[in-house]
């Protein structure tokens, strides 16, 4: 009858808000156990001086309610808080995209705006070199050296001109359906074909399963071209490219013979700036966060970590339904 005895409900509420679920219970079953102690030992409260004396059923009835009622409120507000905790991580990692986003927009934006700007100064410098290479065609040495030039100023042409017509890809272009094995192929062709390492093609189908049609989407091109690039600069001898799939996804594992990734870089890859060759040759670190940022907008994971005894694998996981 003691109306303070409500209280024994506050650590409950309080514990199921904040603490974890072992405290939770432990916490209700301290206070089913303190409650059945009190009602049957208990002091009487002075009423008055003839006090005042309830039934058995009455006080068995006040134990239930208090025990119905901590077990009740454990579980509701438990259910509230881990609601209210799970949306505010999705809330995080949403706010996290969205950054990640924005700073491949930025990047996008800088790249075009650099396509546009290099243009005019790289046909001037291969006017130059041809210039050059007419006036020194008896000197073999320079001859040399300049026709390497101008195979590299070509070489960054060809790239300029791929960003644009990569922007201006209409979506006929991205319905054309191929096998997925060709289509990976073919995106990287021309990148494998300067490789001084071998590439080894492997595809797996245990389940039997036809292989799946899909279009050659720019943002997995671009990753794809990432990945092997990446891996290409540390293989020793050889690249492997296995490709699965299922009904649902398709799996890409790209692996080399190198020495792996270091400790420190391996914990934050996918990030920018965060590279084990930082500010080397104009490495920024940001081939695997865009990478990552490609193989997200088709609603795709990748995982990056060492294989034994040496070498770097990365594994890349897409719905199938996002490439075609």
């Amino acid at each position: 009858l003691n109306p303070f005895s409500i209280l024994f409900l506050a650590p409950v509420v309080v514990s199921a808000a904040i603490l974890d679920v072992f405290s939770t219970i432990s916490l209700v079953v301290l206070v089913t156990i303190c409650a059945s102690i009190l009602t049957i030992h208990h002091l009487p409260l002075p009423w008055s001086d003839a006090g005042l004396v309830a039934p058995p059923l009455y006080q068995f009835g006040l134990w239930i309610a208090l025990v119905i009622s901590a077990i009740f409120m454990a579980y509701y507000i438990f259910w509230l808080a881990s609601k209210s905790r799970k949306t505010s991580e999705m809330l995080g990692q949403t706010r996290l995209m969205l950054a990640s986003e924005r700073q491949v927009i930025a990047l996008g934006s800088l790249a075009a705006a650099a396509a546009h700007k290099l243009g005019s100064p790289l046909t001037t410098i291969r006017l130059i070199s041809d210039d050059l290479i007419t006036q020194l065609k008896h000197d073999s040495v320079q001859e040399e050296d300049l026709l390497l030039l101008k195979a590299e100023i070509e070489r960054c042409q060809v790239i300029l001109s791929e960003l644009d017509s990569d922007a201006m890809k209409t979506n006929r272009e991205l319905d054309i359906l191929m096998p997925v094995v060709l289509a990976i192929q073919t995106m990287v062709a021309d990148l494998t074909a300067s490789f001084k390492v071998e590439i080894e093609w492997q595809v797996e189908n245990g389940l039997d399963i036809p292989q799946p049609e899909i279009a050659q989407t720019p943002e997995l091109s671009y990753a794809l071209e990432a990945i092997l690039e990446n891996a290409s600069d540390f293989a020793e001898t050889k690249i492997i490219v296995d490709i699965s799939w299922d009904h649902i996804m398709l799996y890409i594992r790209i692996m080399d013979d190198g020495i792996g990734y270091p400790t420190p870089v391996l914990a934050n890859l996918g990030q920018p700036e965060n590279s084990s060759r930082l500010g080397q040759k104009g490495h920024r670190g940001l081939g695997l966060f865009l990478v990552q940022s490609f193989i997200r907008q088709l609603n795709g994971t990748t995982s990056f970590k060492n294989q034994k005894p040496h070498g770097a694998a990365v594994e890349i996981k897409i719905p199938i339904e996002s490439l075609v």
